[in-house]
């Protein structure tokens, strides 16, 4: 269930989406919250305005006037925040609202995992393979260290990755003789270790089955 505070208004909220819109409305639409937000803002009630104008933001996420002036706002909040995690929390989402619609872009699948020994590589791409290009594709293979003498026999089968050391390679399934290093180097093609046609045909189809983590998303706008 995660967090709950005792309070049944809590168990089961709207989205913060459908809760602005119904506050929104409640209060006389979008021009009247922009008012009373600034009115607020007048007044140094900077949280208030804060929470007024957040609400608006996310019950209309085209109403630039509304996302200016929650950025402004937050610059203040900023300015005086004895906290450098608060300030840099504020600031980041002064960026995001004054640059307008945040565009996701993913970085390459295996980036950042070099230097990773082969289990720990698998369990960190474990967590980005894409589920729907996974999910007609199952298939199985080892991984045959020459510098650990350890197998690590990896599967995809029901949208998941799964890995685990083997005393021996898993019996009818492609053997990969590589190091961690090589492995890493064979998915991103970035190096050319000794493999047949075959196995090298093996690394790209598990190496399409992976997308690169988001390295931006939205956090103060829907």
């Amino acid at each position: 269930m995660g967090f709950y505070d005792g309070n049944p208004a809590h168990l089961d909220p709207m989205t913060l989406t459908e809760e602005a819109s119904h506050y929104v409305e409640a209060l006389g639409g979008g021009a009247r919250v922009l008012e009373l937000a600034k009115a607020a803002i007048s007044k140094g009630d900077d949280r208030w305005a804060v929470d007024l104008l957040n609400k608006l933001v996310f019950a209309d996420p085209a109403n630039r006037a509304a996302q200016l002036t929650l950025a402004d706002v937050y610059e203040q909040l900023a300015y005086r925040a004895e906290s450098s995690t608060w300030r840099n929390g504020y600031l980041e989402a002064v960026t995001e609202l004054r640059r307008g619609q945040v565009q996701p872009r993913r970085t390459a699948p295996f980036a950042g995992l070099v230097g990773l020994p082969t289990d720990l590589l698998l369990d960190a791409v474990a967590l980005r393979l894409a589920p729907d290009r996974a999910r007609d594709a199952p298939f199985a293979f080892t991984i045959s260290d020459p510098e650990t003498d350890k197998n690590q026999v990896v599967q995809v089968r029901n949208s998941v990755l799964v890995h685990e050391d083997a005393s021996a390679p898993l019996v009818g399934a492609p053997i990969l003789k590589l190091t961690a290093a090589q492995f890493h180097a064979a998915l991103t093609g970035e190096g050319q270790p000794a493999l047949s046609a075959d196995d090298h045909a093996l690394v790209r189809r598990f190496a399409a089955l992976f997308d690169g983590p988001l390295t931006n998303f939205a956090i103060v706008t829907p």
